[in-house]
């Protein structure tokens, strides 16, 4: 993780570090194969990202996530965090395993088709 934020703004860095130790666990995901609903999924960095040392800025908890994107005040010292939330039926982090998303994701709708 620490190569992700080599060279990055270190004070951003630790405004995102210490906002997602004070994000909740992450729920239980919740199966429900008979509405509609939305699920999504972290994608890891790409290597163009890590190499122009773009700064993770999404920090997710089921059934949210959150887009922390880092402002300045007009004197160009003050820096802070404005957190976008955002909700979701299902939200996935980027280490969470293909499987866990199959299971809540798909295997309800392969059942029901097959």
């Amino acid at each position: 993780e620490q190569q992700l934020y080599d060279g990055a703004d270190v004070d951003f860095v630790r405004m995102i570090k210490q906002y997602r130790e004070q994000v909740p666990p992450p729920r239980p995901f919740i199966q429900n194969s008979e509405v509609l609903w939305v699920g999504v999924r972290k994608r890891p960095q790409s290597q163009k990202e890590i190499a122009t040392r773009e700064l993770d800025c999404l920090t997710v908890s089921n059934p949210g996530m959150v887009v922390s994107e880092c402002r300045r005040k007009f004197d160009g010292i003050t820096k802070w965090l404005d957190n976008h939330d955002f909700q979701f039926d299902a939200a996935f982090d980027v280490h969470q395993p293909t499987g866990d998303v199959y299971e809540v994701a798909l295997a309800p709708l392969v059942a029901h088709v097959v």
